[in-house]
């Protein structure tokens, strides 16, 4: 085999950032089909436009929205709405009664709230701190 020229000197674990409120920027969403569960979701790269000077590489955060399902609970189907809305408005992202199209999240961006979580695997990885929804 033959060698593989590489800049390896260049590799650089990404970073979490600290808790606290962010510029925030989407990449393109696609609907992710988690093999587990059977559910649909959005699934969304969104990128730290201004970390802290300490945090040379900060990690994407990967949001997923929940999509209805047929079999959602009355209660389930709520939160699920809840959740889409938190995040339309967060990111300035338009929409309709009946809906909103995946193509406007795609260079949507706003300040929100970030903390710091673990996955599965006890990685740490920052995650969206969405604010409820405004009451009239």
């Amino acid at each position: 085999m033959p060698f593989i020229k590489t800049p390896l000197k260049d590799a650089a674990e990404s970073q979490t950032v600290p808790d606290g409120l962010y510029e925030l920027l989407c990449g393109e969403a696609t609907i992710h089909h988690n093999e587990r569960s059977g559910k649909d979701s959005v699934m969304i790269p969104i990128a730290i436009t201004d970390p802290p000077d300490d945090v040379s590489n900060p990690s994407d955060i990967m949001h997923f929205l929940p999509l209805l399902r047929e079999d959602d609970s009355e209660k389930g189907r709520a939160f699920k709405l809840v959740l889409q809305a938190r995040f339309l408005v967060a990111f300035n992202i338009p929409f309709e009664d009946n809906g909103f199209d995946t193509d406007d999240i795609s260079g949507a961006g706003g300040k929100v709230a970030v903390t710091t979580d673990t996955d599965d695997n006890d990685v740490p990885r920052n995650v969206l701190n969405l604010p409820e929804l405004e009451t009239e």
